[in-house]
C-alpha cells in the first residue's frame, strides 16, 4: 500500500481485463519519457495482472522501451515498482563526446549513414544530457547506435508476442517533436520498427504515433522564460511536422523513405504509423 512504492488504494472492481493481444510501447526522448511512464502506472490502475494473487502485478505482453539522450528522468525514479526498469525498458543514446566525433571528418565520410549529416556547422561539446535540442545531434545518436536497439524493439516484440495467444501486435510509439532526440529520432524509429515487423513476419500489425506538438514544450513556465529555448522549439516542431506531412503522403507524392544504417537499408511506401 505505500503510495511511494506505486502502491495505494485500488479499485480491483474497476479494473478491467486487459485484450489478449502484444503490445509494446516506445517513448523517444524527454516528452515521450514522460508520456510512457506515466502510461505505466496507469497501467497498473486500471487493468487487472496476469495473476491478481501476485503481490506485485505483471503484464507479459504489455513491453516498454525508452529511448533517451538523457537519463535524468530515470535517475529520478523512486523505486516505486511502476518505475521504468533501467536494464530492460531504457535504451542510452548518450555520447560524452560529440565534437571529437565531429572533427573526425575522414571517419564520418567512410560511413555512408551519415551523409545527411552536417557537422561542420553543428556546435555542441557533448550530448550526455539530452541533443541539446539540435535534430541533427539527435539522428546522429541513434543512427550510431541504430543497430543495438534496432535488435532491442525486435526482441522486445518477440518477448511481448511470446506472453498472448492470438499472435495480434500494436506498437505504439510517442515523442515530442520540437527537442533535439525526440524530434530527431522519431521517424527513423517509425521505419526502424516497420522493419522488425517484417523480418519477424508481422507486416499486419499495428504502429500508432503520438507526437506531441511544441505547444506542449512552450506550457512549462521555466522554457517559456527563455526566449532562445522557445524559438527552437518552434522551429524543430516546424521542421518536424513538414517531414511527418510529408512521409504520411506517400501515396500521393509517390516517394518512399529510404535510409542506410549501416547494417540494414531500408526502404518503405508505407507510411510511418498506421495511426498518427
Amino acid at each position: 500500500l505505500l503510495l511511494l512504492c506505486g502502491g495505494g488504494v485500488i479499485d480491483h472492481a474497476k479494473q478491467v481485463e486487459r485484450q489478449d493481444e502484444a503490445t509494446l510501447v516506445i517513448g523517444l526522448g524527454g516528452t515521450g519519457s514522460d508520456a510512457v511512464m506515466k502510461l505505466k502506472r496507469e497501467v497498473f490502475k486500471q487493468l487487472k495482472p496476469d495473476d491478481e494473487q501476485t503481490a506485485i502485478p505483471t503484464y507479459a505482453a504489455i513491453k516498454y522501451l525508452i529511448v533517451d539522450s538523457d537519463d535524468s528522468k530515470i535517475n529520478a525514479q523512486t523505486g516505486r515498482f511502476t518505475d521504468i526498469d533501467r536494464n530492460t525498458e531504457y535504451f542510452d543514446l548518450s555520447h560524452c563526446n560529440i565534437r571529437k566525433i565531429f572533427r573526425t571528418d575522414e571517419l564520418l565520410k567512410k560511413r555512408p549513414e551519415f551523409y545527411w549529416l552536417d557537422y561542420e556547422h553543428i556546435s555542441i561539446n557533448q550530448a550526455s544530457a539530452g541533443a541539446g535540442g539540435i535534430r541533427q545531434v539527435g539522428r546522429f545518436l541513434l543512427v550510431d547506435q541504430a543497430q543495438a536497439l534496432y535488435g532491442k524493439i525486435k526482441s522486445e516484440m518477440q518477448s511481448a508476442l511470446l506472453a498472448c495467444n492470438n499472435g495480434k501486435l500494436t506498437v505504439h510509439i510517442c515523442a515530442g517533436i520540437s527537442g533535439g532526440t525526440g524530434s530527431g529520432t522519431f521517424l527513423d524509429v517509425c521505419y526502424l520498427v516497420r522493419q522488425a515487423l517484417q523480418e519477424i513476419g508481422k507486416t499486419e500489425a499495428n504502429v500508432c504515433g503520438y507526437f506531441f506538438l511544441p505547444d506542449v514544450n512552450l506550457s512549462v513556465p521555466d522554457i517559456m522564460k527563455k526566449a532562445l529555448t522557445s524559438d527552437y522549439i518552434k522551429v524543430n516542431g516546424y521542421a518536424a511536422l513538414q517531414e511527418l506531412d510529408y512521409c504520411m503522403n506517400f501515396a500521393n507524392n509517390k516517394d518512399s523513405f529510404r535510409m542506410n544504417y549501416g547494417f540494414t537499408e531500408v526502404d518503405f511506401k508505407e507510411q510511418p504509423v498506421d495511426l498518427c
